[in-house]
């Protein structure tokens, strides 16, 4: 076991070597590494935000990133079906004999890898000398962001559920009512919240990290377009020093000490902001949103996304460990994307390769994309061209085919997709490291190394001289 270790392991290094051998030798890093720079270096100097410190950051932060990752993806993905050089179905030899196919796309692999990785690190020093250079200091904070205790949202459903109508008798179909709300709040759909309802967030206690810390409350809402009432409400946070059981947003007792009150006013766009002493949250935290009104439809509808609409954050460390917190997620898009490139290019020549990976990519970006829901029920899904007729058999099995395929997409791309690194750092909200870490290991590691299984059965087809 421990020769096959080893051979595999000389097998994977020499391949590494021979890739970096080539890549260091041909223009292709020296005029990615240029374009880059170029980018880096240009680009912020021609934005123009506007005027405020969030701006500025997204801006300069975010846009340059994204570009950045968008060339240097691309060039990964591209290199990589370049990478199995060859003619006909004859490759050049490595220098370990007998080569595994498994070693030499591992090395081959890694080598991307560690290339696309070096560029990516000079990358973000140069992303940080211009944050410093063109952004305010306000804008060089990050906030951490606080989730929603354990159970906040299913209790949340099963009160937005008691308000909605009368339970159900059968408890199956109560159950699959019930589980239709948390699967709306769960995918942060912007669900309304009409005169004379409230909704709930409930956080666990939490003590301070320092003196003096502050834990910030950001609350935006909608109201439905074409409404000249606007949303008149009230945003109220609580210290959860009581029961903890409301049967109505104007039970305050049961809340807790209230440490915040703020009245949102008619508008098309309610919004608000304030900070309240970590030291609220010490026993836990509670916000609750009331729309004014009366509850027979007075008034307008508030739309409400579950994250989206509230956040609670506290201080962050700074833009430069956000960057360092953010290389894992990164890192991991960069790898798969050369295993997906290597696989192309084992199974294909170079223009086909390149054709269907970029393809595949493409496809797997908008399957994890919010455009593609793969949780929405069949009957919510309507053609207006087939509406007169019933669907078939066919119908249904497309339909069945095409929700798996989004669903296994979406699944695939979860762990990046969670990490969310480059949005969060266009935002200033800290990349929390468990979630970069996952991505790494399932998208960069586990899934790249599928990649290699599909590549070295491709490679068994061709001779080795």
């Amino acid at each position: 076991m421990k020769r096959t270790v080893a051979v595999f392991a000389r097998a994977a290094a020499a391949s590494f070597a021979l890739q970096w051998r080539s890549l260091s030798r041909s223009h292709f890093a020296a005029a990615l590494l240029a374009l880059l720079a170029a980018v880096v270096a240009v680009l912020p100097a021609q934005l123009r935000p506007d005027g405020t410190a969030g701006g500025a950051r997204h801006m300069i932060a975010g846009w340059t990133l994204g570009v950045t990752m968008a060339l240097l993806g691309g060039a990964t993905l591209w290199a990589g079906c370049a990478s199995v050089p060859g003619e006909g179905r004859r490759f050049a030899a490595v220098r370990v004999s007998p080569a595994r196919s498994m070693a030499v796309f591992v090395g081959r692999w890694l080598a991307l890898v560690a290339l696309s990785s070096a560029i990516l690190a000079l990358c973000l020093c140069g992303l940080w000398v211009q944050a410093r250079v063109r952004l305010p200091r306000a804008a060089l904070e990050t906030r951490a962001v606080i989730e929603p205790a354990e159970g906040a949202l299913d209790e949340e459903a099963k009160r937005i559920r008691v308000w909605a109508a009368a339970p159900e008798t059968d408890p199956a179909r109560e159950e699959a009512v019930v589980e239709s709300i948390r699967r709306d709040l769960r995918s942060d759909a912007l669900l309304p919240v009409p005169p004379g309802v409230a909704r709930i967030w409930r956080f666990a206690p939490r003590a301070p990290r320092r003196d003096g810390e502050t834990l910030r409350v950001s609350f935006r809402c909608l109201s439905p377009y074409g409404s000249a009432a606007g949303v008149n409400g009230m945003l109220a946070a609580y210290s959860a020093t009581g029961n903890g059981d409301a049967a109505s947003p104007t039970d305050a007792a049961a809340f807790g000490r209230r440490v915040a009150l703020v009245r949102l006013d008619a508008s098309q766009d309610s919004s608000s902001e304030f900070e309240i002493p970590a030291a609220a949250a010490e026993c836990g935290l509670v916000v609750v949103f009331s729309n004014a009104g009366l509850r027979d439809g007075t008034g307008a509808s508030a739309l409400v996304g579950w994250r989206s609409s509230l956040r609670a954050t506290s201080p962050g460390e700074g833009l430069a460990v956000n960057l360092l917190r953010a290389v894992p997620a990164l890192v991991a898009v960069l790898s798969l994307l050369a295993a997906v490139g290597l696989a192309a290019g084992c199974a294909f020549s170079f223009p086909v390769a390149a054709f269907a990976a970029t393809a595949a990519v493409a496809m797997v970006w908008l399957g994890s994309s919010d455009a593609y829901d793969p949780n929405a029920a069949p009957d919510e899904v309507v053609h207006v061209h087939a509406a007169s007729r019933e669907p078939n058999a066919v119908d249904r099995a497309v339909e069945k085919a095409a929700s798996g395929i989004g669903g296994t997409l979406r699944a695939v791309m979860a762990p990046i997709s969670r990490a969310n690194a480059s949005e969060k750092l266009a935002d200033g909200i800290v990349v929390g490291m468990p979630g970069a870490l996952w991505a790494l290991t399932a998208d960069g590691v586990a899934l790249p190394l599928a990649f290699a299984l599909a590549g070295a059965a491709a490679l068994r087809r061709r001779e080795f001289p």
